[in-house]
């Protein structure tokens, strides 16, 4: 008598994944690592340009706006704050 695998069916009639299934997954496993690697390069490009190019130049477009607002308003010159920190109230535990 033949030995019985789970489910009364023989060891040899134990069902094997066919060769379309084996090329599906193999097939998603090489999308998923694409996609994943895109990804990363794109997340990585947008970073670099974000620090290395357009921070610079928004700094230098605020620092251009304050100085020509200074040139034109020469009142806005001087402490941005109305108070010195010695003015500042400050609590402390006694």
């Amino acid at each position: 008598m033949p030995e019985e695998a789970e489910g009364g069916k023989d060891v040899a009639e134990k069902e094997e994944e066919g060769g379309c299934k084996k090329c599906c997954f193999a097939f998603l496993d090489c999308m998923a690592t694409i996609i994943t690697s895109i990804i990363a390069c794109c997340s990585a490009c947008w970073r670099v340009t974000k620090e290395y190019a357009i921070y610079p130049v928004k700094q230098n477009l605020v620092d251009t706006f304050d100085s020509v607002q200074e040139t034109l308003f020469p009142y806005k010159q001087g402490v941005k704050v109305p108070y010195s920190y010695t003015e500042v109230p400050s609590f402390k535990f006694p």
